[in-house]
């Protein structure tokens, strides 16, 4: 059984991967996508695959974007983060979704579903789990404390999140921070992608808060930031190219 991977994370798509082959030997990966350019490539030149793990929120956009360019068969298990907006689509319309972090038990389970649907002639196809596809709606304002304050803070105001040490940080255009209940991954998830970069494990950013990029060696890049003094965010070298693709966008 021949399985295609689309995730952004190449650690997550190795997790993925291991998974797969400990729960059900007869699968192997023949392919992987980090984006919605490569996913598009791939689908158009590699081999048919049987199966499907798609990420929802790319570097680069949503994934959706590669079935409605590229028109597949193949049926599709989406996999995504806590997401307030998204999850209530997947109940009813896709073959599966997976939560992240992903669980053994959770992956078994959409695996037999598949091959149970596979067994009656019944999978669905990417056109047939979304016959239309509504426009996400991404989150546009927090309402962050300050001390004995609630203060509404909307989403272009914020020029980056970071995480240190487990906690959540945003940093404001006047210079202002709040510590955020969400997690990076979770904000990843709420913001639009078009809006906000995953530059490494540590820094979401906001498109309007980058002064400049630096070339850095072997590849990478390095991201400065408004204010002067923050500077150097490293950008590795595969997220590199996700980044330019970002930036072009």
């Amino acid at each position: 059984m021949n399985v295609m991977i689309i995730e952004d994370e190449e650690l997550l798509a190795e997790q993925l991967e291991t998974m797969i082959q400990e729960i059900a030997k007869e699968y192997k990966v023949v392919a992987t996508a980090h984006s919605i350019a490569s996913g598009i490539h791939t689908l158009r030149n590699n081999q048919v695959v049987d199966l499907i793990f798609s990420d929802i929120y790319l570097a680069d956009g949503l994934s959706f974007e590669i079935f409605k360019q590229e028109r597949t068969e193949t049926p599709i298990i989406f996999t995504t983060g806590y997401n307030q907006y998204a999850i209530k689509a997947f109940e009813h319309n896709s073959l599966d979704y997976l939560l992240k972090p992903l669980k053994p038990e959770k992956l078994e389970q959409s695996l037999s579903k598949f091959e149970r649907l596979r067994a009656l002639g019944t999978t669905p196809s990417f056109k047939e789990q979304f016959p239309t596809i509504k426009e996400v709606i991404y989150r546009s304002n927090f309402l962050l404390s300050q001390g004995d304050r609630l203060v509404p803070i909307h989403v272009d105001d914020i020029q980056y999140f970071t995480v240190t040490h487990g906690v959540v940080k945003a940093f404001t255009k006047k210079d202002q921070m709040f510590l955020m209940e969400e997690t990076l991954e979770e904000l990843s998830e709420q913001l639009d992608p078009k809006l906000f970069f995953r530059a490494n494990r540590q820094y979401l950013i906001h498109r309007n808060s980058i002064r400049h990029i630096e070339r850095y060696f072997n590849g990478r890049l390095l991201i400065n930031l408004f204010p002067k003094s923050l500077s150097g965010i490293v950008v590795s070298r595969r997220r590199a190219q996700l980044l330019k693709a970002w930036m072009n966008i």
